[in-house]
């Protein structure tokens, strides 16, 4: 039972981790007076897709385990994710309004706005930024023509910086692959000493795209700490698929 409780949290920190980004779309850039250097724009290549299913394993640090996983993404409508280890532990449906998390093997739930998530955890995101890193895409939050990269070997690096009302500075850097367009880290300070980091690394060329197949995430938040590696397997893009959510009528509400 013990083990089974930290699978369950392990699963829920995964879910987390994933979803973890700060809402910057209220945010104004500080522009540095640093001076302009002569390179060309590396625009972020996203990858493009109607509907997207992906076979997943994910090792969380501090956990002798390995999950199995699945996630289903639907275009700016559906992200769904599940979690096993021989059986299923758990399952989390995000919507563009509401976020959803069930732990089978605590027969546990959590669904709320993501203002209320903001709220229990402190975490800030929308739909659109855990789609978007998922992927490894651009969050289309930023425009990254009206800020100066600069230039390591076969790196393009954007360090940013946010200025948002009652809340400590934001800082954030995007690395580009200067060949490919790919984004292949994006580290981000959030507020209330939060940091995020994930790297993107191994890609496969899918529909004539590329879509990175391990993604290392490394989390220190309010809520608790977590690095996990994620490998993907198994992809099938613009197929028919289902994102089934059910919680029994028994469960009881996760506590924080």
């Amino acid at each position: 039972m013990k083990m089974q409780l930290r699978i369950g949290y392990a699963a829920l920190l995964f879910v987390v981790a994933i979803a973890l980004f700060v809402n910057c779309r209220s945010t104004k850039t500080i522009i540095d007076n640093e001076p302009e250097l002569s390179v060309a724009v590396v625009e972020p290549a996203d990858f493009e897709f109607s509907t997207i299913s992906r076979n997943f394993t994910a090792k969380p640090d501090g956990f002798n385990i390995t999950l199995n996983g699945q996630l289903r993404i639907k275009h700016d409508s559906i992200i769904w994710i599940t979690l096993s280890k021989m059986v299923e532990i758990g399952r989390a449906k995000l919507t563009q309004d509401s976020i959803f998390v069930f732990l089978k093997i605590q027969n546990r739930y959590f669904a709320a706005s993501y203002a209320d998530l903001y709220k229990a955890i402190g975490v800030d995101i929308n739909y659109q930024t855990v789609q978007a890193l998922l992927l490894g895409n651009d969050t289309k939050i930023l425009n990254l023509k009206n800020e100066m990269p600069t230039v390591c070997g076969d790196t393009i690096r954007y360090n940013l910086r946010y200025a948002q009302a009652g809340e400590p500075t934001i800082m954030q850097t995007i690395v580009l692959d200067a060949g490919n367009g790919k984004i292949v880290e994006n580290r981000i300070n959030i507020v209330h000493n939060a940091l995020l980091q994930l790297r993107y690394s191994t890609f496969e060329t899918l529909s004539d795209r590329q879509l990175a197949t391990k993604i290392d995430v490394s989390v220190v938040a309010k809520v608790a700490n977590a690095n996990i590696g994620i490998t993907f397997g198994k992809t099938l893009i613009n197929e028919d698929v289902s994102f089934p959510y059910k919680v029994p009528a028994q469960a009881k509400p996760l506590q924080f």
